[in-house]
């Protein structure tokens, strides 16, 4: 049976092992980059389902990120849900090219929901 896979860019290590365990327990394969710099390389190999976006990730960070990930086509098309605790996420999520955004703190259900409109 596939599994569908997740691939989490966040510099911040509590929110990356909770979300890792999150996922994981609900039957997904996870993997995680504490860095922006490589997120077409690491996308291409992992071949994720749905990508989880810190806006300020480093090197590049993440509305770049989301912009290198738009461009290649074979990576132009997977969900990308934009995490951040800015106020204003939703500008920052329309300028990017951001399918759907986060805010931080997000509640499980609401981190739930987001998901599971790109994955079901």
């Amino acid at each position: 049976m596939y599994k569908k896979r997740i691939l989490i860019f966040d510099d911040d290590e509590a929110i990356l092992d909770v979300l890792q365990m999150i996922f994981l327990e609900n039957g997904y394969d996870v993997a995680v980059s504490h860095t922006s710099n490589n997120v077409v390389e690491c996308t291409d190999q992992f071949q994720p389902d749905l990508i989880l976006m810190d806006y300020l990730i480093p090197e590049i960070g993440g509305v770049e990120a989301i912009t290198q990930l738009r461009r290649d086509q074979k990576l132009s098309k997977i969900p990308i849900i934009l995490v951040s605790a800015s106020t204003n996420i939703v500008n920052i999520k329309n300028r990017s090219g951001a399918n759907d955004y986060l805010k931080k703190p997000f509640d499980l259900w609401d981190l739930e929901a987001v998901v599971g409109k790109y994955l079901s």
